[in-house]
């Protein structure tokens, strides 16, 4: 590189797609499902009992991908009524 400028070249920018679950259903007393996800990436299964509340609460650890493709869980479903999200983390 020279002093006065800094070169790149072979660069790509892909986008990371919103991670959104591809099925759930709700067995035996726990929520299960899968999702699609991208390799090397860290994912996190969010609930709450009320859509209006501010704040969510993370139900389990963290979810890693080792592959592309789908991830799976299992969460215990621990209200009558209960809201899940999914969370690309940084």
């Amino acid at each position: 590189n020279n002093s006065s400028y800094f070169g790149l070249d072979d660069v790509s920018v892909l986008p990371i797609p919103n991670p959104a679950f591809a099925n759930a259903k709700q067995v035996a007393g726990n929520f299960t499902g899968t999702f699609n996800a991208l390799a090397g990436f860290h994912y996190q299964v969010q609930s709450c009992t009320n859509l209006s509340a501010a704040s969510w609460t993370n139900s389990g650890g963290a979810i890693f991908a080792e592959t592309n493709g789908t991830a799976s869980f299992s969460l215990p479903a621990s209200a009558r009524q209960q809201f899940f999200r999914l969370m690309l983390l940084p």
